[in-house]
């Protein structure tokens, strides 16, 4: 059993994913998307829960570890303050009457957190912020 399915939360599932390169502007979109009267953004801009879920999956898979390691890296994976799926639903835990919960996270450098998310929410929407990539390494 994974992490998301022993979740029983009444909380909204996030519905809504900012997804971008780094230094292409998803901050500033960030803070433009938490100021929408009908969206409302994680307080806490990079929580990076479907990352962890990520690499839980694969480390399941995997098999070639022994119970030991297996058992520290899960430990690694869960150290974040928003890697259980209860503590990343708690970041929307004051959401009201808006139409989108979003968060922002740079999955787009994890391809396998697609299906997770839309397994977790198949109805969410998702933006995708892209720069040059020559003027994104100049910048940074």
């Amino acid at each position: 059993m994974t992490n998301m399915s022993k979740c029983q939360s009444n909380l909204k599932k996030t519905n809504l994913f900012l997804i971008g390169a780094m230094r292409a502007g998803s901050t500033t979109l960030y803070h433009y998307l938490s100021q929408h009267p009908e969206i409302y953004m994680s307080p806490i801009k990079e929580p990076c829960f479907f990352i962890a879920e990520y690499r839980r999956r694969n480390l399941s898979k995997i098999g070639l570890v022994d119970a030991d390691l297996q058992k520290r890296i899960e430990i690694i994976n869960n150290k974040g303050e928003f890697r259980t799926i209860e503590k990343y639903q708690q970041l929307f835990r004051d959401i009201k009457n808006e139409k989108y919960a979003g968060e922002a996270s740079h999955y787009m450098y994890h391809p396998g957190t697609a299906n997770i998310i839309y397994n977790y929410n198949p109805n969410s929407r998702i933006i995708v912020s892209l720069r040059n990539p020559v003027e994104r390494i100049y910048s940074e």
